[in-house]
């Protein structure tokens, strides 16, 4: 994969909305972006992936097997980020006291 890109961070954070809201208009009320838009940047996460990641209805949503493991991953790395951040903060702090 080329190196993360902003157009990547926007497809991976939909997803992860997706997952946590469980529809297209919860997930785009916390992102501000409309449904529209949501389901166009998780369908340019699938076809660059080249495997469906959500089975989509009129009522629900359901994530197969491939988009619940990436899901899980992206959980683990947002906590390896945030345990990097809280790190970095935490010795900033240390070198000014």
């Amino acid at each position: 994969m080329d190196p993360f890109d902003s157009r990547q961070a926007d497809e991976l954070a939909t997803l992860l909305a997706l997952h946590e809201h469980a529809s297209f208009a919860a997930a785009g009320r916390v992102l501000q972006r409309h449904a529209s838009v949501l389901s166009k940047r998780l369908a340019a996460l699938e076809q660059r992936l080249g495997v469906r990641l959500v089975e989509r209805t009129t009522r629900q949503l359901r994530f197969t097997d491939q988009g619940t493991r990436l899901v899980e991953r992206l959980q683990h790395a947002a906590s390896l980020i945030s345990a990097a951040e809280l790190e970095a903060c935490n010795g900033a702090a240390q070198v000014r006291g």
